[in-house]
């Protein structure tokens, strides 16, 4: 859909009088301008550009608003288009996918629906087909309303985020560990998420800094920086649409590289981990050398070893020294230390005999491809987040490689598909491989739930820790049989944390004993993400430890959380069953025995200082019991009652909550 401002739309009338008057008039019209972009303005021709693709538009003024900043819901209804959603035009097939678009999301979407009264409905189907083609996540859905002092506000689009969401569009995001850091004075203002994306845009030549190299990661996109972008990113997505450039283009990398194989090119790096990139699979190594600061992609089988024992990506840390070996640019090994210690030499990729034991590592996964020269092998491992991500290793089988099954020695034909294998290499070349049997018995704690939907239906997949650490995703089938404690248990009652003892057949669920243990914690609340699997908090505890607890779905209205609330939480293994706050986000928060008390004043010793606290009470204050979160009369308060008593800040003496944690 094309939106043309009031003098566009004149200019557009009069060349169609014209071509119908004189058949010989092929020179176009020269393009009328908003009012308030004169043709001396920098982004001139970028805006009538992107407002004549029907992209952006003005107002019924004739005003584009160069300066006004672009929100979310503008911003959804920019990618949209550009990623092909037709307003007019559009075929019955076309209809018909934006339909199941919408109705495949709409769900997700009407949580922030009902929530938000600013949410803005009218571009609820383009969200849909946003989301469908990945271009927006369901993450990206928590930043389009944010509440501030307890008024909601449109969140405006930042520099870094508008660099995340037209990488996607361009479906580059394979491409982005090809940038390098540190090319911008703020690089540290980088949220280290949005960096690689910024970074290959620079690349490209999409985005730049400011006079001062500054590239102002956080703050708001401009409509007029917003339209100099989308024409830059259109041209690159379409070349042969784009105007004739008056400087060299910008090279891009060819979406169809030469089948032609490229030369082995193996090269050492050594130095200490910038910054880990899991999501991309990626390394930045800070080093003395030209390595300074580059960014390595790794490929799908990298070995590492983590002061000699093996290890996944997310086990590194930045600050580590290591050293690596790549193939044509990729890290096809990392060999790192726990120590700071300064990092060793560059020195060629060793090449010990066959039998040594030098560089030694072990991997344990399900075989998913079986060839008599290679086997393929998936390994189950954890993020930061405590999620579960899977990659394939593929590993050639050399004739001194040893087999063994159930403790026999075999032969490469004997391997199959869903075998449980481990894998011990040798400088990265396997040298013995070691298949369990069909049926095994295991302990574990349970680590993930989830459903996964295929060409034969939905299949409910549990992902179970065992005690050394292997992670073990084990299919749900109708013959599956289920405990938690004494009673039979569906998978969906099974809790995250759950202590189990599993038999299994390959990867079927034969049985399965749970146990779970409730508990409670007290902690702040530092991040709360909802997605459409359900919900989840980082909490901080007492001892300033970080972790991640699941909400138990249906129970809590995920909405009710605020980020930097002190809660207790009422934990069913680890996911939460209920909560109660014991410290308002925006109070302070004091914890004590009630010394004095009358309906007017309570008065406490403060249980970290011993000092006596006083706080007035008003019609305002509310009291609950920590045990149930339920709302009491202030005359259940006695003396010597334990409690926590969140005040306000202005004051700092006056009581908002008065949450009783003993009787």
């Amino acid at each position: 859909m094309k939106f043309f401002k009031p003098g566009k739309l004149i200019a557009f009338a009069l060349a169609a009088i014209l071509s119908t008057a004189s058949a010989t008039l092929t020179a176009p019209l020269s393009a009328a301008t908003y009012r308030d972009v004169p043709a001396t303005h920098w982004g001139y021709n970028a805006i009538n550009r992107v407002t004549d693709l029907g992209f952006m538009s003005g107002d019924l003024s004739g005003n584009f608003n160069p300066n006004g900043y672009i929100d979310k819901f503008e911003t959804t209804k920019i990618l949209a288009g550009m990623a092909g959603y037709k307003y007019t035009g559009a075929t019955a097939t076309e209809q018909a996918y934006y339909n199941s678009c919408y109705n495949k999301h709409i769900g997700f979407i009407n949580l922030y629906v009902r929530r938000f009264s600013l949410w803005n409905s009218t571009v609820n189907k383009e969200i849909a087909f946003l989301l469908e083609k990945g271009i927006l996540t369901n993450d990206d859905l928590n930043q389009f309303v944010v509440i501030v002092n307890d008024r909601e506000s449109l969140r405006a689009l930042s520099r870094e985020e508008v660099s995340v969401f037209f990488v996607r569009l361009m479906g580059r995001t394979s491409q982005v560990t090809n940038a390098s850091s540190n090319l911008f004075k703020d690089d540290a203002s980088i949220a280290t998420a949005y960096k690689p994306y910024v970074y290959y845009l620079r690349s490209i030549g999409v985005v730049s800094g400011d006079a001062n190299n500054n590239f102002s990661p956080k703050g708001a996109v401009v409509k007029a920086a917003m339209a100099s972008m989308v024409n830059t990113v259109w041209n690159i997505m379409n070349p042969s649409t784009a105007p004739a450039p008056t400087t060299p283009p910008v090279t891009t990398p060819s979406p169809n590289p030469s089948p032609t194989a490229p030369t082995a090119n193996y090269t050492t790096v050594s130095g200490k981990i910038g910054k880990l990139y899991l999501d991309f699979r990626a390394v930045q190594i800070s080093s003395s050398d030209a390595n300074n600061n580059k960014i390595f992609p790794t490929t799908a089988a990298v070995s590492i070893t983590i002061d000699g024992a093996a290890k996944a990506l997310a086990d590194l840390r930045e600050g580590m020294s290591f050293t690596g070996v790549t193939l044509n640019g990729e890290l096809i090994s990392i060999a790192a230390t726990s120590t700071q210690t300064p990092a060793p030499t560059a020195a060629p990729a060793p090449t010990s005999a066959p039998g040594s034991t030098t560089g030694t590592s072990v991997l344990e996964g399900t075989v998913t491809v079986a060839q008599t020269k290679s086997v393929s092998i998936e390994i189950r491992m954890l993020n930061n987040r405590g999620e579960v991500y899977t990659e394939i290793r593929t590993l050639a089988i050399p004739d001194n490689c040893v087999i063994t099954r159930g403790g026999k020695t075999t032969i490469p034909l004997a391997i199959t598909k869903g075998d449980i294998a481990k894998a011990t290499l040798v400088n990265g070349v396997l040298q013995k491989l070691e298949l369990q049997e069909k049926d095994r018995w295991f302990s574990g704690e349970l680590i993930s739930k989830r459903e996964n939907t295929t060409m034969t239906g939905t299949l409910a997949i549990l992902t179970i820790k065992d005690s050394t650490g292997t992670l073990n995703e084990l299919v749900v089938t109708t013959s599956s049989s289920l405990r938690r404690g004494s009673n039979a248990s569906t998978w969906q009652n099974l809790r995250i944390g759950d202590t189990v003892d599993v038999t299994a057949e390959y990867d079927k669920l034969l049985t399965l004993a749970a146990t779970g243990k409730a508990s409670t914690l007290d902690g702040f609340v530092r991040e709360i993400r909802i997605t459409a699997a359900g919900c989840e908090l980082t909490i901080e505890d007492m001892n300033k430890k970080t972790a991640v607890y699941p909400v138990l779905t249906g129970l809590i209205n995920p909405y009710d959380f605020r980020v930097g609330a002190k809660l207790r939480l009422q934990l069913d293994s680890k996911e939460i069953s209920g909560f109660s706050i014991l410290q308002d986000a925006d109070t302070l928060g004091y914890t004590g025995t009630i010394t004095r008390l009358n309906a007017t004043l309570i008065e406490i010793r403060d249980a970290s200082t011993g000092a006596k606290r006083e706080f007035t009470i008003n019609s305002q204050t509310v009291v609950r019991e920590a045990s149930t979160n339920k709302i009491i009369n202030l005359n259940r308060l006695d003396l010597n009652m334990s409690v926590s008593i969140s005040a306000d800040p202005a004051t700092s003496t006056q009581a908002r909550t008065i949450t009783v944690l003993a009787y």
